[in-house]
């Protein structure tokens, strides 16, 4: 019965540590996956990043044509991530402010006035040639 056991036991330990078990792209992929979340408000675009943890000094963030690229600069493996976000043309790349509050990083871009619509005044009077 004590052979049983500890083949029951070798077993187990086997199976507990053997990779086959664990996929190595899931467990990363789900460390990496910060959720972002885009809205538009007032001819603004609003893109929201969860980043628990992370204080201001360990974020970047950089645009350059519009992309946005937010990076961590931990030296933890698990807590380092990248994101690149293609921007509209239709915003102001040069108009990014980035706030970071409670967890939540609130990257806003304001729409170009070209991209804004024209209000066409509609008149009475037929037009004269």
């Amino acid at each position: 019965m004590l052979r049983n056991i500890s083949l029951l036991r070798g077993h187990l330990f086997d199976n507990f540590v053997d990779s086959s078990h664990i996929s190595a792209d899931k467990f990363w992929s789900n460390v990496q996956n910060y959720p972002v979340k885009f809205h538009e408000q007032d001819n603004q675009l609003f893109i929201e990043l969860l980043v628990p943890g992370f204080s201001m000094e360990e974020l970047s963030v950089t645009t350059k044509d519009n992309t946005l690229k937010i990076e961590s600069t931990k030296d933890q493996i698990i807590s380092d991530f990248r994101k690149v976000i293609n921007i509209p043309a239709s915003y102001d790349i040069s108009t990014a402010d980035a706030l970071l509050l409670n967890g939540i990083l609130t990257i806003s871009f304001q729409k170009l006035k070209s991209a804004l619509p024209n209000k066409v005044k509609i008149r009475n009077k037929q037009l004269t040639k």
